[in-house]
């Protein structure tokens, strides 16, 4: 199972294939460092209605402060699902679930304890 989160700007991974996009959650089309940077804002963001924006190597749009037009990056990581147990008095277990409602609905008697599954070894 994949996940998706944002982590900050890093324009080798961006150059690499990561998806950027802005802080604010909007979308990023292009992003170029042109052959003639400026000094402080060396990198250019275009959004979807083409407007260019202007960033600091670092992915920021105001050096001064934290903006919803800062770069940041799209990055899917492996999440291990969850699983859950349902075990009875007996320590006879059932199926194993992939969520806790359907666990907790498929409890054979109300007195089943339900367990998450932790994983202790790699």
């Amino acid at each position: 199972m994949k996940n998706t989160k944002l982590i900050e700007f890093d324009y080798e991974k961006c150059k690499a294939g990561a998806k950027a996009v802005y802080r604010n959650g909007d979308a990023v089309q292009v992003i170029v460092i042109p052959e003639r940077p400026h000094k402080n804002y060396p990198i250019v963001s275009i959004d979807n209605d083409g407007e260019a924006r202007t960033h600091t190597i670092k992915g920021l749009y105001n050096k001064s402060g934290q903006s919803g037009l800062d770069l940041l990056l799209e990055v899917e990581e492996e999440v291990e699902p969850e699983l859950f147990v349902n075990v009875y008095d007996n320590l006879q277990t059932g199926h194993i679930f992939k969520n806790l409602e359907e666990a907790l609905q498929r409890k054979l008697v109300d007195s089943a304890t339900t367990y998450k599954l932790v994983k202790v070894n790699q």
